[in-house]
């Protein structure tokens, strides 16, 4: 796992930091526009690890850094969608968390199904596998996923089922909230924990977090900073450099960046999370079939170019049949008061 996102590529202005009020549709292409950068990031490095090297091999094998965007941006939207619905703990905590397996489960249990089936050995195994996969527990048994992307989705819904309890805290009493819930998940991260729990994660969804606590004018400017450089530094710590300079650099995009959004990349965005489970099965076959991108740097940038085109079709249509219905039904799971 190791590049630089392609959303730093694009050509950006700095200007103060809005409230979300003021720039919702801007903020929103915003994220849309990296979910779609990192989504495309970590399917180069899936296409491209069994390819020889080249320089284009060697720079799309960062693209694994798209998952730490993926992380921040959750820190940052998570507790900026519980505020907006008028969300209350302890009321409407097991709403929250179906709310989000709606959202989530339908394309993502699509997807195990169909590698069941390509790896079918009997009954049992299969259901044995859907139900762990099922209930995101693969890591934390020691079992191994069918696909190597789904670990991720495991840590998300951990970070869920925190953030579902912390939220009300950094809402109502935001001093105790970032005086001490935010260093104490901080030094909490530092602990001597498995990768498939969320603790050595925890400094990136904390990114995201701090960035929402600064839109909401809840922290102070000068603590703001340094609890930003804490989470980099913790993160440096558990996770290593690569993931806090991208995990700081996500932070600060989404905090003062208003951004030309190329549309490509927003409408990445839109399909990025189909698109995150089916390139696995779909994009890497294509690339196999094509024997790896034979033909030196370019054979290998067509073939990646190909795989891409056809997970995102692919996804396109996972999206529109089966994610966003998945979208509709969640949202019609409601909070019992809606500000």
């Amino acid at each position: 796992m190791t590049g630089l996102n392609p959303f730093l590529a694009v050509v950006i202005r700095f200007q103060p930091p809005l409230r979300m009020s003021a720039s919702a549709k801007s903020r929103l292409e915003l994220l849309d526009a990296l979910r779609g950068a990192a989504a495309i990031g970590v399917t180069l490095v899936h296409f491209t690890v069994e390819m020889e090297p080249t320089l284009f091999q060697k720079v799309a094998r960062w693209g694994w850094t798209g998952v730490v965007v993926f992380f921040v941006i959750s820190g940052f939207i998570m507790p900026h969608s519980l505020a907006r619905s008028g969300y209350r703990f302890p009321k409407d905590y097991w709403k929250f968390i179906s709310k989000r397996i709606v959202r989530l489960h339908p394309p993502y249990l699509l997807t195990v199904m169909i590698l069941i089936g390509l790896n079918w050995t009997s009954v049992s195994s299969a259901c044995r596998q859907f139900a762990l996969h099922a209930g995101l527990l693969n890591g934390i048994l020691g079992v191994p996923w069918l696909s190597q992307v789904y670990w991720t989705l495991a840590i998300e819904f951990q970070f869920y089922l925190l953030i579902g309890a912390l939220v009300p805290i950094l809402l109502n009493h935001p001093k105790a909230g970032h005086r001490f819930v935010i260093p104490a998940l901080l030094c909490l991260s530092l602990a001597p924990v498995s990768w498939n729990w969320i603790v050595p994660h925890l400094p990136l969804f904390i990114f995201g977090v701090l960035v929402f606590l600064r839109h909401r004018g809840t922290i102070p400017p000068l603590l703001f900073y340094v609890e930003i450089l804490a989470a980099a530094a913790a993160s440096y710590f558990t996770l290593g450099l690569p993931q806090a300079l991208v995990g700081l650099a996500t932070a600060m995009c989404v905090t003062f960046v208003n951004i030309r959004i190329p549309r490509v990349l927003v409408d990445f965005g839109t399909i990025s999370y189909s698109l995150y489970l089916l390139h696995p099965i779909i994009g890497v076959w294509v690339v196999r079939e094509s024997h790896f991108g034979v033909g030196g740097m370019p054979g290998q940038i067509l073939t990646v170019a190909a795989a891409l085109g056809v997970s995102s079709l692919a996804a396109w249509v996972c999206y529109r049949w089966v994610e966003s219905p998945s979208q509709r039904a969640s949202s019609r799971i409601r909070y019992d008061r809606n500000l």
